[in-house]
């Protein structure tokens, strides 16, 4: 059966955050400073705020979660509102570096999808609002692969794509593939099943162009090379639409699914902003 090659992506809900009021704690903020993914959250999303409001946005992107944790742990940011990953949320709450969110000040929670609402690493979205989700999978280009359809891990470890093949540069991405290709779930926790996808992913460097998590569907879309692990979202989609020979598969031993939210820095709170959930359509 073929794979679609439609990035999996969708809007969960947007969050127009909202000023309360113009005076903030900080005598009266006049603009928002938003840290995010690229191309996450719309220009349009922004406009609007400014618009409603008469309050400007800055924002800042970063390419790994690892980044953005590092920013934060580094003190005196200056941003408001950041855009971590699932995981990156149980790390930052960790560390104390997000702010719990004040559900009297939040309008709309309701309208979030059901199985976001309570998600594992944030119990109830005490500290984080789902923005949107995706998958972990495959993006290959069939005029570089010769016409051959790309719809396993395997491909990724085979010595015949020598030089061809890119991996996110994302530790956690990486063991999604070195696991699920030895037959493992993604999410395993036992010692001898990370320590077969420990020495997969090693051998597996052998064959690697690289580690980018940046423009490699520009590398993949180019021919530079054949394939590489993707996220399936805003980026991926923009590739697949514009390339016909650049399809997006989730491989035959499954991905995983992402989502990034968004939440307010640690400290950043006092400065008034209330916020609003918005129901967006969810995208085909």
């Amino acid at each position: 059966m073929k794979k679609t090659s439609v990035a999996a992506v969708g809007i969960v809900a947007a969050l127009a955050l909202t000023g309360c009021s113009s005076a903030g704690g900080d005598g009266g903020a006049q603009t928002l400073n938003v840290y995010a993914w690229a191309d996450e959250i719309p220009q349009s999303v922004f406009d609007a705020f400014t618009e409603e409001t008469g309050i400007k946005v800055n924002v800042d992107n970063f390419d790994s979660n690892e980044t953005m944790i590092s920013k934060l742990a580094a003190g005196n940011s200056g941003y408001d509102i950041v855009e971590p990953s699932q995981y990156a949320v149980q790390q930052l709450v960790g560390q104390e570096l997000l702010e719990p969110l004040d559900k009297s000040k939040i309008e709309g929670l309701d309208q979030i999808a059901e199985k976001f609402r309570d998600p594992s690493y944030d119990p109830d979205l005490g500290y984080s609002v789902p923005w949107v989700w995706g998958t972990t999978g495959l993006l290959y280009n069939a005029e570089c692969t010769g016409g051959e359809e790309i719809t396993s891990w395997k491909s990724m470890f085979d010595p015949k794509w020598q030089g061809k093949v890119n991996m996110l540069d994302n530790m956690l991405a990486a063991y999604i593939a070195g696991l699920q290709v030895n037959g493992f779930p993604a999410n395993s926790k036992d010692e001898k099943e990370i320590a077969a996808a420990t020495k997969s992913l090693i051998e597996q460097k052998e064959i690697l162009s690289g580690y980018n998590s940046s423009n490699y569907g520009d590398l993949v879309a180019n021919g530079d090379v054949c394939m590489s692990e993707a996220w399936g979202g805003t980026q991926t989609a923009k590739i697949v639409a514009a390339n016909d020979h650049v399809h997006y598969v989730l491989p035959e031993e499954g991905g995983s699914l992402w989502v990034d939210g968004l939440s307010i820095a640690e400290g950043r709170s006092k400065r008034g902003w209330g916020l609003r959930v918005h129901q967006l359509p969810a995208a085909p």
